[in-house]
């Protein structure tokens, strides 16, 4: 098979969803990545296993992405750091942009806003 480069962006036009409700959709940019191009993604809680978002493109298959929801962040557990080392993720639970190669500055308004509230929820706890 033959895959773009890891470095290409890609447009898509992706829907963005809360549990099952949809809080924005519009085109986005992200590095290509082989693991999963242009593939619907799940995000799952690695905490309590809720299956709290989902970023809908229509097309490929899904990619489950384990990663903290809005009821956990990385601030509140003891030990969230991936594998067991490193630093903690800096995005709050809920994100969609934890660990993702989305590219903020070509995310719909209602994610950016989404985006923003949740992110000064989590700065204004500390």
């Amino acid at each position: 098979m033959n895959y773009p480069s890891p470095h290409q962006r890609i447009s898509l036009q992706a829907s963005f969803f809360l549990h099952n409700q949809l809080i924005g959709s519009g085109e986005i940019r992200r590095l290509q990545v082989v693991t999963f191009p242009q593939w619907n993604i799940a995000y799952g809680c690695k905490v309590c296993g809720d299956l709290w978002g989902r970023m809908a493109v229509d097309s490929g298959g899904w990619y489950f992405h384990s990663c903290f929801c809005p009821k956990h962040s990385p601030k509140t557990l003891p030990d969230c750091r991936p594998y067991g080392f490193g630093e903690p993720p800096a995005a709050p639970g809920g994100s969609f942009l934890q660990y993702l190669p989305l590219e903020v500055e070509y995310l719909p308004f209602s994610i950016l806003l989404y985006e923003f509230n949740l992110w000064s929820q989590d700065h204004a706890s500390n």
